[in-house]
This record gives C-alpha cells, structure tokens and sequence, in this order.
C-alpha cells in the first residue's frame, strides 16, 4: 500500500501505523491514517468484497446504525473507516461501573441493525463472540 492515499472524495490520507496484520496477505493488512486533523482507517480488501462493500453501503446510505465506509480507493481496493480508539465491547468491558441503561442500549442498537440488515435480505454472519478464558 502507498504511504499516501487519495480517496474517491479528492481527500488525501498519510498512512500510519499498521493495526492489524493479515495474517496470510499483508497487503490487506489495516492501517491508521491521517487527513487532515482526523484520524481514519484503511482497510485494503479483495476486490470481491471492495465492489460488495460499496454494493452495501449505497443500500444503506444514511443508516445511524451501520458502520460504512466514507471514502474509497478504488485502484488500490481501499475502504476508507472512521477511526475510533476502541470498540463498544471493550469500552464495557474495561469498565465495570458502565451504566446497565447504556449496555442495554446498545445492544437494542445492535439489534436494530441486523435488523436493518435482515429488511434489505441482508445476512449477517459477523465474527465469533469474544470469550475471555474460553474458546471461541
């Protein structure tokens, strides 16, 4: 991957640091990226999954509840992400006073968006649950 990236947007991104290796292809291995004063994720994939990824996210334009990409490269096979610090799983996790209303609340969200998946005759097969001490 370049250590510059142009988006379809016109916006540049300056490659970071890796996050997470692929383990069979580094090529598709994700990066931290800046533009501008915003941190973003790139996220190179097949392109079977990059022309189904941007397939998706026109069927959803404007869902609250799913996480789409906001820019692309499409020479590269890039899906460009917001970059968040951590995850709603670890953000509860890593805190035992997190409010039971909150917990609550995103799980109805995380609901909803299969939900919202499952009205377009979208399956969701998602990754396994993440189980500290036992297998997955």
């Amino acid at each position: 991957m370049a250590s510059t990236i142009v988006g379809k947007s016109g916006r540049v991104y300056v490659q970071g640091e890796m996050l997470q290796r692929h383990r069979e292809d580094e090529k598709l291995s994700v990066f931290k990226a800046e533009s501008g004063n915003q941190s973003f994720v790139l996220k190179s994939v097949t392109r079977p999954f990059y022309d189904l990824s941007l397939r998706l996210a026109g069927e959803f334009a404007g869902s609250r509840r799913l996480r789409m990409p906001v820019d692309c490269n499409q020479e590269h096979g890039i899906l460009i992400y917001p970059y968040f610090k951590s995850t709603l799983l670890a953000l509860i996790l890593e805190d035992p006073d997190f409010p039971m209303s909150e917990r609550k609340k995103i799980l109805r969200f995380a609901g909803e968006a299969i939900q919202e998946l499952h009205s377009k005759d979208w399956i969701h097969i998602g990754t396994p649950l993440y189980n500290p001490g036992g297998k997955n």
